[in-house]
């Protein structure tokens, strides 16, 4: 699977977190989950273990990649299903939801009737567009999408040309936001990726575009070079795949971290202009005070977010 399809994927399951529950209660219907539609599919080959999250993107990918020309039959019930659950808990499925999941599946190379017929579209509510919520936030969207653009393009580079290219496309992404870049730069003995200023705090970078985990070794190299600067010094970790849970758990124990970490799902909704990248970071920095955790995915952090 191509890298560019992977990352549709990431996306798609990103969409449908809060389509449907990973599971219902033992008495309550168990038709209304994800599980629910797996085992009546007859796709338990492909669940796994582990959060909600890993488990429909591990899902997805199994469907799509295993033959079973049951992924669009897949997206279908969970369409219809989320369409009853939500209405039950007073958070209805909108027009939107529908539309911005075909936009992802085209990304995937797949293209559902059934989710573009004029009567289901018509039927659902409608929640605050994507416009008028980017322009709520006083960002561009016409800039937006040119960064949006900017990245699926840099998929298609070679690991070497990818990392340079992913610290311009972020300086480019904190200067729309008015947060002050400044492009990579060497220091005696070490290599700082940039850095951006807000409010009255600067924070140091550190970009990785690579397909395993970001581990604890790599958490604690750059908390290295955060920790060599001057009292109260701070660092962002942008990581395009991940950070791997054991990195996380272990990075945590015993030290005060003065790192803060995004990833890729974070930048998905800074780029379709759901958040404001300084209210993500202020909301991420505030939440490694309270609990000492370097990562926190933005779905934990504002409410609304799926």
């Amino acid at each position: 699977m191509s890298l560019q399809r992977q990352l549709a994927l990431d996306e798609l399951a990103s969409h449908l977190y809060e389509f449907l529950p990973k599971t219902r209660p033992p008495l309550a219907d168990q038709r209304l989950s994800f599980f629910g539609i797996m085992t009546e599919l007859g796709l338990q080959r492909y669940w796994r273990e582990g959060s909600k999250l890993t488990a429909l993107r591990d899902l997805l990918e199994g469907v799509l990649d295993g033959g079973t020309g049951k992924f669009s039959p897949l997206i279908e019930k969970i369409v219809e299903r989320s369409h009853t659950y939500r209405l039950s808990n007073k958070k209805p499925l909108t027009r939107e939801d529908v539309e911005v999941l075909n936009r992802i599946l085209l990304k995937v190379g797949f293209r559902i009737p059934a989710l573009y017929d004029a009567a289901l579209l018509d039927s659902l509510p409608r929640g605050v567009s994507q416009a008028s919520n980017t322009a709520s936030l006083g960002i561009d969207v016409s800039k937006l999408k040119l960064l949006q653009e900017k990245l699926l393009r840099l998929s298609n580079l070679k690991a070497q040309q990818r990392g340079f290219a992913f610290e311009t496309f972020l300086s480019s992404l904190f200067e729309l936001n008015g947060l002050l870049p400044r492009q990579s730069f060497r220091l005696v003995g070490e290599q700082i990726d940039g850095s951006f200023q807000l409010g009255q705090e600067v924070y140091l970078l550190e970009a990785k575009w690579q397909d395993r985990p970001i581990g604890q070794a790599d958490l604690l190299a750059f908390a290295g070079k955060v920790d060599g600067k001057a009292t109260g010094a701070l660092g962002l970790f942008v990581s395009y795949s991940t950070f791997s849970q054991d990195g996380l758990e272990a990075f945590a124990r015993g030290k005060r971290t003065s790192i803060i970490c995004m990833d890729s799902l974070d930048l998905y909704h800074i780029l379709e202009g759901r958040l404001r990248l300084s209210d993500v970071i202020a909301r991420k920095r505030r939440y490694a005070l309270e609990t000492n955790a370097a990562y926190v995915p933005v779905r934990d952090l504002f409410t609304g977010v799926i």
